[in-house]
């Protein structure tokens, strides 16, 4: 095999390696991986405020419950006094009966402030639930894909390593001058650095070459380097 078909297969090796870069990069799997991350990150966003009232209805709700509690206490022990004999004059037996009426009154207004406290909570907090369940959702198909990730991403390796075994085994066969011109077309012609001639068209570009450019390459040397007047890449004449 002549250098320039030597070189023709370290272009297909190339062409492979770039389109196996490029579904590396590009995997569906972590196209969608990406959009659960970006869900959950949407949905934590979405619950901040929901959060904020969660917590100032549950401080609420915790001042209401001590408060209830310290009257629940002011009231036992006013009930003691008043049913434990230790007071008999009648003004502070009314005067006592008259304050734990006082206070069960505040008591029903704290436990109505509590009731209303629990009602404003159910939709918060079934909010909340509906989020956790969201959130365990999206984590669970976070978690396949990233399974899915990590397996295509190793296949996929597997060829680039492959591929680019079989590349490195050829490039002993072709000349550096040679490897530096294919080099130098790849990058300036998106990855295609030699291409046959076939039928006066370069299969690089596509591009039909002028009869005057064809008549050119006829008369070049053998040894010559020929070149695509439209893409620069190096040409393998048949």
């Amino acid at each position: 095999m002549g250098a320039l078909e030597t070189l023709l297969s370290v272009q297909e090796h190339d062409t492979v390696l770039a389109q196996l870069r490029h579904r590396r990069s590009h995997l569906p799997e972590q196209q969608t991986l990406d959009g659960c991350e970006a869900r959950l990150v949407r949905l934590e966003a979405s619950l901040a405020t929901v959060r904020a009232e969660e917590a100032r209805l549950s401080a609420g709700q915790f001042d209401l419950e001590h408060s209830i509690a310290d009257v629940e206490a002011k009231i036992t022990a006013a009930e003691r006094q008043l049913y434990g004999g230790t007071v008999s004059a009648s003004r502070e037996l009314q005067a006592l009966e008259a304050d734990i009426a006082s206070l069960k009154k505040h008591r029903g207004s704290l436990e109505d402030a509590e009731l209303e406290v629990l009602m404003e909570r159910e939709p918060v907090d079934a909010r909340l639930r509906a989020a956790d369940v969201e959130r365990d959702a999206i984590d669970a198909e976070a978690m396949g894909l990233r399974v899915a990730v990590a397996e295509a991403s190793l296949a996929i390796d597997a060829s680039i390593d492959e591929h680019a075994d079989a590349r490195a085994g050829l490039e002993a066969e072709i000349g550096p001058d040679l490897l530096v011109v294919y080099e130098k077309s790849r990058v300036k012609n998106r990855g295609i650095g030699i291409a046959r001639l076939e039928h006066g068209t370069c299969m690089g570009c596509r591009m039909k070459l002028s009869a005057v450019e064809l008549d050119r390459i006829r008369h070049e040397a053998a040894e010559a380097i020929i070149r695509c007047e439209e893409c620069g890449a190096i040409l393998v004449v048949r």
